[in-house]
């Protein structure tokens, strides 16, 4: 009965979130769409551009918070999925670097560090980018002035650690215990945008691999989120684990 009060309760606060974050960027696209669609003759080709710029983004940003929904549900339900393979982990961190940086120009310097092996990696490549994703998506939202974020991959023999730390508001160090916890944010946090979702499911992305996350924060001072994975994940799936013994 309290597990279904439960899951009932996380219901609510998914139909509420959505309802909530989905309105302005629908409006956004609409408005958009509109003004393309009747006013399009008018407008110079770097207009239509942006306009078509703010389509993708708000697109983007709806797709994002549905994969986020979706991975929550799963493990409220204890059915997540766990596809774990061989990676280039050093490689892949690379690449979504690169991403964040096409994605916010010259307005932050992000910088990718590397040190000892990083070969003979498993993972989910899927709930590996979620992971990733939402904390450089953190390090830049709430470095508002734009500043250096660090990525430090680090390889060692049984596992890998990435490191991401920015240098913008901080967390409040009574808060910091339960950001790990669904819908929780900051209080210094309120007037930007966000669900309270995103370190939950990196969370849970990270508990999958058989990882841990931590991090360090102080108000106006910056944070520090460290994600760290076994190089073979406990949970392999069954043929993987079969492959392995023969």
């Amino acid at each position: 009965y309290e597990k279904s009060q439960d899951l009932n309760h996380f219901k609510s606060q998914i139909i509420a979130t959505v309802s909530h974050e989905y309105r302005t960027p629908l409006s956004t696209i609409l408005a958009a769409a509109t003004t393309l669609e009747q006013h399009s003759d008018h407008l110079k080709p770097a207009r239509q551009t942006r306009f078509l710029q703010m389509i993708q983004e708000k697109a983007r940003h709806m797709t994002t918070l549905t994969d986020q929904m979706l991975v929550m549900h799963q493990c409220e339900l204890n059915q997540s999925k766990f596809e774990p393979s061989p990676m280039n982990v050093l490689q892949f961190v690379a690449d979504l670097v690169d991403e964040h940086r096409n994605m916010v120009s010259n307005a932050y310097d992000i910088v990718l560090t590397v040190s000892g092996k990083t070969s003979g990696f498993w993972g989910d490549a899927g709930l590996l980018r979620l992971a990733i994703d939402n904390v450089l998506s953190n390090a830049i939202k709430y470095s508002p002035n734009g500043d250096r974020i660090d990525v430090r991959l680090t390889g060692s023999a049984t596992g890998v650690q990435i490191a991401i730390q920015d240098h913008g508001i901080g967390i409040p160090r009574d808060e910091q215990a339960t950001l790990f916890q669904s819908f929780t944010r900051g209080t210094n946090v309120r007037m930007i945008p966000g669900t309270g979702l995103g370190l939950a499911i990196v969370k849970a992305c990270i508990d999958l691999h058989g990882g841990d996350i931590s991090l360090e924060s102080d108000e106006c001072q910056g944070t520090t989120v460290l994600l760290s994975f076994p190089k073979r994940p406990h949970r392999l799936m069954p043929e993987v684990n079969a492959n392995t013994q023969n």
